[in-house]
């Protein structure tokens, strides 16, 4: 079990679960064991991929066939979500931001030409300080994650750390990093409109109990 110093027990479990989740040497057996271990965080990770934000075209029944439907990456990446959306004594807004973030960077990624799923996680992972309350640094620390992604996250460097910039810029309204952009300001633009549609449909179906 990994341990964060002064981080709550919950919490504590989410970080650990995003440790197993991203590990690429964590076994799929593994993995279906430490989501298994969560009843709650199962049932809403199962309704969620049969319900019609997905549309499987079969109903899925177990985190078995969740696994095979949707793949090693992908599960990691709405395991997280729903752990994350768990967490009690947070304000509403907090998870939209999240969302919205990583949905953001995410666009923004595959519109440089760059793998969506990295800018993802830079992006979810960089919110993880407004989620668990404490510093960045700390709560990356135990998680496996690739040197660029942990020097996009905590530096905004290279191409991943800005669009993070970016995604920041628009989150917290800083014109300045928003223009240093090297993307067209429509392409800005039409990511910000639709990270935020995104998140504002998916947020109450992670966070509902």
């Amino acid at each position: 079990m990994l341990r964060t110093k002064n981080l709550a027990p919950s919490k504590q479990t989410v970080l650990t679960l995003l440790a197993k989740l991203y590990d690429p040497h964590s076994e799929t057996g593994e993995i279906e064991v430490a989501l298994g271990s969560d009843p709650t965080l199962s049932y809403k990770l199962i309704r969620l991929i049969n319900s019609a934000f997905f549309s499987p075209p079969r109903n899925i029944e177990s985190l078995h066939d969740a696994i095979v439907m949707l793949g090693r990456n992908k599960l990691a990446t709405w395991a997280s979500l729903i752990a994350l959306g768990q967490i009690e004594n947070r304000p509403s807004e907090v998870l939209r931001i999240v969302l919205a973030r990583a949905k953001m960077c995410e666009l923004l990624a595959e519109r440089a030409g760059l793998r969506g799923g990295d800018g993802f996680v830079v992006g979810l992972f960089s919110s993880l300080d407004l989620l668990l309350d404490q510093p960045l640094e700390v709560l990356l620390k135990p998680l496996p994650l690739a040197q660029s992604l942990r020097d996009a996250i905590l530096m905004h460097s290279g191409a991943l750390g800005a669009i993070l910039k970016v995604a920041l810029g628009y989150e917290q309204n800083l014109w300045s990093d928003i223009t240093a952009s090297s993307l067209p300001m429509d392409a800005l633009r039409e990511a910000s409109i639709e990270a935020l549609d995104w998140a504002s449909s998916l947020s109450g179906l992670l966070g509902d109990s």
